[in-house]
């Protein structure tokens, strides 16, 4: 295998539903990585009724996945999601998943629609590996006055890995800078205290940024 030996741990995703649509994206992106495996695959956003049906069905997303690691090209699959908590629900409880991706900012508790407090119990009760995102809003938080107690919230809330973007070198060094100081989490009354300032950088979206907080208004 190319890269045996790496010291990373290689994650992609495929947003196709299909199983042969499914195998064509992963084909194409181990051959974009120079890769003959990886370890981790996602099925990119579950959505809605309709979404859980296709991604879930007979020839849908996971038999390729399944497939694919049965032939030793994957390690392990999971699943994302940015909106629907109650389909990450139902898959955890109805599939043997390896992994789960959702978010887990302060920006979801301001909008009172938290993962933290529905998915997260669940992945480990089910002892699945826990994976959280949109710490930093989708970049939003470059309006905020600071970054500092967003990174600290979710550096606290109990996850595996945080899945962090940057928008700046600048950014990125202060990033690594707040979690070698190892934080204490946020107190009931900062959080409060941030959910105005959380709620009004999320009412509008550059070009190019992902709304994903749309489903929570």
């Amino acid at each position: 295998m190319r890269g045996a030996g790496r010291p990373v741990f290689v994650s992609t995703k495929t947003d196709d539903r299909t199983r042969d649509g499914a195998r064509r994206q992963m084909d194409n992106s181990l051959q974009r990585l120079g890769m003959d495996r990886v370890d981790l695959m996602f099925v990119h956003g579950l959505d809605d009724e309709d979404d859980y049906r296709r991604v879930t069905g007979p020839n849908g997303v996971l038999k390729a996945l399944e497939e694919y690691r049965s032939a030793g090209r994957i390690r392990f699959i999971g699943v994302s999601g940015h909106w629907y908590r109650h389909n990450l629900e139902k898959i955890l409880a109805e599939y043997p998943l390896d992994a789960v991706l959702c978010p887990i900012g302060l920006f979801n508790v301001a909008y009172r629609y938290s993962f933290v407090d529905t998915v997260l119990p669940l992945a480990r009760r089910r002892g699945v590996a826990a994976m959280g995102m949109k710490v930093f809003g989708a970049g939003r938080v470059k309006h905020a006055a600071s970054i500092e107690p967003y990174l600290r919230y979710s550096l606290n809330v109990p996850v595996d890995t945080v899945v962090i973007g940057c928008d700046s070198i600048a950014q990125l060094e202060r990033t690594v800078s707040i979690v070698k100081s190892q934080p204490p989490p946020l107190s009931a009354v900062e959080q409060e205290e941030l959910f105005p300032e959380c709620r009004r950088i999320t009412q509008s979206w550059d070009s190019g940024e992902f709304n994903w907080v749309s489903h929570y208004r």
